[in-house]
């Protein structure tokens, strides 16, 4: 007679694991519920990047979302380090949902938790300049170095340009002053001195100027950037 309860139990046991089971194979993890969520796993969300635990701002914010991915979420920057969740994650937009395959390059995917996680450029460039001061009507001289990550599967597709900013720290008026030039390279192209020579105008006043190059998509996203200060004599 004491059989029929434990059986009862057991049976309602087995109900339990049962409709888990079910609910865990219905519906995606939150890990699947974002763009490339498996590169980083746990830690996308979680302080602790095995998981559980409390939530990094990536994960407060997905929780305050609803757990759902979307252009709300993508368009947020939780980490504050400069790049939206989107960026981080592959989907700039927010138009990704689970089962889509994952978006973007697997290469470029950062912890939109981690401020420390950017993604890596797809052209890191530097530029290199010996300082001498330039005179009106001449040229300034120096050189660029250009690497595109050999982590990527496929060629990259970028623009490279060049702004100018006044001694006031305001934008030079005919930028870009050297592109935008639209190139399309190989993973593990690397340039290591590629010699620029732009021309100073004649009625340029003397000062402190300041020039920056840049990679990405121009009007819209910078992938990398390196710049120096150079002097205009009178």
């Amino acid at each position: 007679m004491h059989r029929i309860p434990g059986l009862l139990v057991g049976l309602l046991g087995l109900g339990t694991l049962f409709v888990v089971a079910n609910l865990a194979t219905a519906f995606p993890s939150f890990i699947q519920q974002i763009p490339n969520g498996e590169i980083n796993s746990c830690a996308n969300c979680h302080i602790n990047p095995q998981g559980g635990g409390p939530r990094d701002e990536f994960g407060i914010d997905f929780d305050n979302n609803g757990w759902v991915w979307d252009a709300t979420l993508a368009f947020m920057g939780s980490d504050a380090d400069g790049f939206t969740n989107g960026e981080e994650l592959q989907d700039p937009a927010g138009t990704w949902s689970y089962p889509d395959p994952d978006p973007g390059e697997p290469c470029r995917v950062s912890d939109p938790g981690d401020e420390l996680d950017t993604p890596t450029p797809v052209a890191d460039l530097a530029l290199n300049y010996g300082g001498a001061p330039v005179l009106p009507g001449t040229f300034i001289n120096f050189t660029a170095r250009l690497v595109v990550d050999d982590c990527y599967t496929s060629p990259q597709t970028f623009d490279a340009w060049i702004d100018v900013f006044l001694p006031n720290g305001h934008p030079f008026g005919g930028n870009p002053v050297f592109g935008p030039m639209n190139l399309t390279l190989p993973p593990g192209f690397s340039i290591s001195s590629f010699p620029i020579s732009l021309f100073v105008p004649a009625q340029a006043p003397p000062g402190i100027f300041t020039l920056v190059g840049n990679t990405g998509i121009y009007g819209s996203e910078v992938y990398d950037s390196s710049g120096f200060d150079f002097e205009i004599l009178p």
